[in-house]
């Protein structure tokens, strides 16, 4: 028998497939525009996709009524999520592979393990300090590609890209608890309509002080590939992407959602090496298997743990 209806099941597969898309899907566009410009349109995007969306359905009650009851923890989650981890992620992009960027930017549900861990440390510690080895181990690898197993090299992988990717591995886990805690109160098209157009709003003058508009305004102007792929980030990749996994958290907690997200690695990759032409040596490929086995070890426990401890808090359909 389900735990959840089927439909909570639905949104996380298929917002875990949007969110391994978006890897092959921003590499392309980063050599016409820059990582701020593709923030600043999956904000906007979203933004006035979702807020359209609510009106259409009923009127702006819903909008001002996460304005009015809940403005802070939506601003501080829209921040977190479009701003500083839609950044660091394509920042990331933009020095790493699409492949490499798949991996390391979701190890969060191991930080989302070791977190639960920390906070309760009678529960599997051992078994998660096992799987959090197992997946440094094989980050070791991915960062080592050469295609003979034999002779591992560097081969000028960007540190500070890894560093980005890592971080925003990190905001992603804290964007997933934010995210949990909203849900519990809130619905999920009006929560990530206000947040990513509060988002918006803090981007657009950073982006206008910096870099410019021209840039984007160019790319958005001119018909191509690269304005069909910044509308697909603004809409699948965001709009879309960020409704079902919030929707989603309304039901499930934050640890046991992240599970779902184990498919966005392997396909990232395997996105990047169909569309890209990335290679997928052998010494990458056990990386990132090592990488995804050592998540799956952490977090079986973290999740068992953290589903036990929210069972008793969980906001019932209906009764919010």
């Amino acid at each position: 028998m389900l735990r959840y209806p089927p439909k909570v099941y639905a949104a996380l597969i298929v917002s875990s497939l949007l969110w391994a898309s978006m890897y092959p899907a921003a590499k392309p566009v980063l050599g016409e525009v820059g990582p701020a410009h593709v923030a600043l349109v999956r904000a906007v995007t979203a933004g006035i996709v979702l807020s359209a969306l609510v009106l259409g359905r009923g009127g702006s009650k819903p909008l001002l009524a996460v304005i009015r009851e809940r403005w802070l923890a939506t601003l501080v989650y829209g921040v977190n999520s479009f701003v500083v981890n839609s950044f660091l992620s394509v920042a990331a992009l933009a020095l790493l592979p699409a492949s490499v960027n798949a991996l390391l930017n979701n190890l969060h549900p191991l930080w989302l393990a070791l977190g639960t861990v920390a906070l309760h440390r009678a529960v599997g510690s051992r078994r998660v300090l096992t799987g959090a080895v197992l997946a440094f181990v094989g980050v070791g690898l991915v960062l080592f590609r050469d295609a003979r197993p034999e002779v591992l090299s560097f081969q000028s992988l960007s540190l500070l890209g890894v560093l980005l990717s890592v971080l925003c591995s990190l905001g992603i886990a804290l964007s997933t608890v934010l995210g949990r805690a909203l849900m519990r109160t809130g619905d999920a098209i009006p929560t990530v309509a206000i947040a990513s157009g509060m988002a918006g709003f803090v981007l657009a003058p950073a982006v206008g002080a910096g870099i410019g508009f021209q840039p984007l305004i160019e790319a958005l102007v001119r018909p191509g590939p690269t304005l069909a792929l910044l509308i697909y980030l603004g809409v699948g990749c965001t709009s879309l992407n960020f409704t079902l996994w919030m929707y989603a958290l309304k039901y499930v907690p934050a640890a046991e959602a992240a599970v779902y997200q184990y498919l966005v690695p392997p396909l990232g990759v395997a996105l990047s090496a169909l569309f890209l032409g990335e290679p997928l040596t052998l010494t990458f490929v056990v990386g990132g298997a090592s990488i995804v086995g050592g998540i799956v070890w952490a977090q079986t426990t973290g999740s068992s743990h953290e589903r036990k401890l929210v069972d008793a808090h969980r906001v019932k359909p209906g009764h919010r």
